[in-house]
C-alpha cells in the first residue's frame, strides 16, 4: 500500500485527540495488521502527550514573560550581577553554599529589575536564600 492513500488522508496528528485508529478511518483494521495498529496507536498517542506537554511548556514561558519579563534582558541583568559578584576579592573564599545563594539572589534580582517589582514572592526568595545562609552562622 502506498501513503498517503485515497483510504487513508493524511492527518494532522499534533491535533488529533487520543482516539481508536479506527475513528480515522474505519476500515483500518481490514488493512492492517493487528501490531502496526497497535503501534500506530501507540505513536499517535505518544505524539499527542507530547504535543501537551509543549501546549504546558509554551503557556507557562508566557505566563512567566508577564511577570519576568523578556528573558533574554532577564539573563544580561543576571550575568552582570553574578560576573560583578565573582571579580571580588572574596568570592573564591565563600563556601559553595554562599556563591550559590548569591548566585541564585542575583536571579531573583534580575527578576525584580526586568519585571515585576511588586511581586511579592521575588522579594521573599531574596529573604529565603539569605535566611539559608544566616542560619548556618554562628
Amino acid at each position: 500500500m502506498r501513503w498517503p492513500s485515497p483510504l487513508f488522508p493524511p492527518i494532522n496528528l499534533w491535533s488529533a485527540p487520543t482516539m481508536p485508529l479506527t475513528d480515522i478511518h474505519p476500515r483500518i483494521d481490514d488493512d492492517l495488521p493487528p501490531t502496526l495498529i497497535s503501534k500506530l496507536q501507540q505513536d499517535i498517542n505518544r505524539m499527542n502527550e507530547e504535543n501537551r506537554r509543549h501546549t504546558d511548556i509554551r503557556k507557562t514561558l508566557s505566563e512567566r514573560g508577564a511577570r519576568y519579563g523578556n528573558f533574554s534582558v532577564h539573563a544580561n541583568i543576571a550575568q552582570n550581577i553574578k560576573e560583578t559578584m565573582r571579580k571580588t576579592r572574596r568570592w573564591e573564599a565563600l563556601s559553595n553554599d554562599k556563591k550559590e545563594a548569591l548566585e541564585m539572589m542575583a536571579h531573583k534580582l534580575a527578576r525584580i529589575l526586568n519585571g515585576d517589582p511588586e511581586y511579592k514572592d521575588s522579594w521573599v526568595d531574596v529573604a529565603g536564600y539569605s535566611t539559608l545562609i544566616a542560619d548556618t552562622l554562628k
